[in-house]
């Protein structure tokens, strides 16, 4: 019998850190997309990272896991890229 291993990133963690301090950009941390995180952190102030964390709940909402996990298959979590040897 095989077994799946359970994923890392879920679309419910996502959706809780989007909605909780997605105006801080954590979710885009918790999806290691780092540069967007930071620009989210560096703009904060202007209320535009908010506007876009809600936006980013809804879209997160509407998805379900399978298209989530598709997407997160097709986009690399990590910044690393594996080198030809």
């Amino acid at each position: 019998m095989e077994t799946q291993a359970m994923p890392v990133v879920t679309r419910k963690r996502t959706l809780f850190w989007c909605l909780a301090l997605g105006f801080l950009g954590a979710h885009r941390f918790y999806l290691k997309q780092h540069f967007l995180g930071s620009l989210y952190l560096l703009f904060f102030w202007t209320l535009i990272p908010g506007v876009a964390a809600l936006i980013d709940a809804l879209l997160l909402a509407l998805q379900d896991d399978a298209e989530f996990y598709e997407e997160m298959q097709e986009r690399p979590l990590s910044g690393s890229e594996e080198r030809a040897a």
